[in-house]
């Protein structure tokens, strides 16, 4: 059933990304939230918090006061500077688990079971657990839940 509500949402020519040719899948950006919401069925998950040692924090909010002086204000239009802002986030989390979570940047990803694919701006993954990040604006909120919810199908 995915992919019959993926094949409706189809409106033209799949990007120019690596799967431009393969046109048995469609790109994220095809598609909307109303058409995947009511096929997915998310299963809740809850990681235990962990504490973010006082340096190390110390050490984030020293690097996040610093880039934020230097970069450009970070509009929507502003993906770039956003990683910059983002990345040492992740990375402090991911620390905390000694080198089992991995995050990927840029992760250009293609549905199995959903003929689907596109690239997240981060993907983190431990074991069998994946967390898929995208920028999103306000105005646009429900295309990144869309593209986070099928990059999480991979």
């Amino acid at each position: 059933m995915p992919l019959q509500v993926l094949r409706r949402s189809r409106r033209g020519p799949i990007d120019n990304g690596p799967a431009a040719h393969n046109t048995s899948s469609i790109a994220f950006a095809e598609v909307t939230w109303s058409q995947v919401r009511r096929v997915f069925q998310p299963t809740p998950y809850i990681q235990p918090s962990k504490p973010l040692p006082d340096a190390q924090l110390a050490s984030l909010a020293q690097y996040l006061s610093v880039a934020l002086k230097c970069l450009e204000p970070i509009t929507h239009e502003n993906d770039a500077a956003r990683v910059h802002v983002v990345a040492p986030i992740l990375v402090c989390v991911c620390s905390l688990f000694n080198g089992d979570a991995m995050i990927q940047v840029d992760e250009y990803v293609k549905g199995i079971h959903v003929k689907a694919h596109g690239e997240l701006e981060f993907v983190l993954r431990r074991g069998d657990k994946t967390v898929c990040i995208t920028t999103v604006t306000k105005d646009n909120m429900s295309a990144g839940m869309a593209h986070v919810l099928l990059g999480c199908e991979v």
